[in-house]
Order: C-alpha cells, then sequence, then structure tokens
C-alpha cells in the first residue's frame, strides 16, 4: 500500500501524463458537421449499391425461377 509521499508522488505524475496527452476533440463545430455529412453521403451510396445489388439478384432470381 502507498502511503504518504509516494502517493501524492504518483498522483502528481499521473496529472502530468494526463496533461501531456491530446483531448478526443479536435475539430470545431463546424468540422465536425462537415465530416458527419461526407461520412453520411459515402454510407448513402453504399446503401444505394446494395439496394441495387439486391435488386439485380432478385430479378436474376426471378428471371431463372420463370424459366424453368
Amino acid at each position: 500500500m502507498t502511503r504518504g509521499n509516494q502517493r501524492e508522488r504518483d498522483r502528481a505524475k499521473a496529472q502530468k501524463a494526463q496533461a501531456g496527452k491530446a483531448s478526443k476533440n479536435t475539430k470545431s463545430g463546424a468540422e465536425m458537421l462537415r465530416d458527419k455529412d461526407t461520412v453520411a453521403a459515402i454510407m448513402r451510396e453504399k446503401q444505394q449499391r446494395g439496394n441495387t445489388h439486391l435488386e439485380l439478384a432478385t430479378s436474376t432470381t426471378k428471371a431463372l425461377a420463370s424459366y424453368g
């Protein structure tokens, strides 16, 4: 168990290490909003491509089912 001065030194050391770390959020509100919109646009494109692929697969399956 740590006692006395050692506890204070460890506490000071931990505070110094914590102060040296960068905060998680370094962007301004406008930058965060722009990045959020960019990511949302990318995800919408991916969703659209997935839906198109699904529609093609479904139409191909239906065409093959009606053929045989």
